[in-house]
C-alpha cells in the first residue's frame, strides 16, 4: 500500500460529499431563526448629523463667497455645526444605551 503524498487530507469514499455543516440558524433570540431588525435610529442622531452638515456646508460657502460680510455666513455656520454635533454625540449615546 502506497502512503497518500504529504498534505492530503482524509480520503473520503467517492460518493460522501465531505463533512455536512449544521443549518444556518441565524442570530439567537430571532423568531424562526431570522435575525432581528435593526433598531429605530434616536431622533436626535438624525437631527445633531443633519444640523452639522448644514453647518458645515454654510461655512464652506461663507469662505468661498466674495461678499464684505462673509464672516456672518461663517458665523452662522458654526452656530449650526457647533450645537449639531453635540446634538448627534447625546443621540448616539442614547442609541448606545439603548433609551428611549
Amino acid at each position: 500500500m502506497v502512503a497518500p503524498p504529504f498534505g492530503a487530507g482524509p480520503q473520503y469514499p467517492p460518493t460522501t460529499t465531505g463533512i455536512p455543516y449544521p443549518p444556518y440558524t441565524g442570530f439567537p433570540g430571532g423568531p424562526y431563526g431570522y435575525p432581528r431588525p435593526p433598531p429605530a435610529l434616536d431622533p436626535l442622531l438624525s437631527i445633531g448629523g443633519t444640523l452639522s452638515t448644514v453647518g458645515g456646508l454654510i461655512v464652506g460657502i461663507g469662505w468661498l463667497i466674495p461678499t464684505d460680510v462673509y464672516w456672518i455666513l461663517i458665523g452662522i455656520g458654526w452656530l449650526m455645526f457647533g450645537p449639531g454635533v453635540g446634538t448627534c454625540l447625546i443621540g448616539l449615546g442614547r442609541q448606545r444605551a439603548g433609551v428611549r
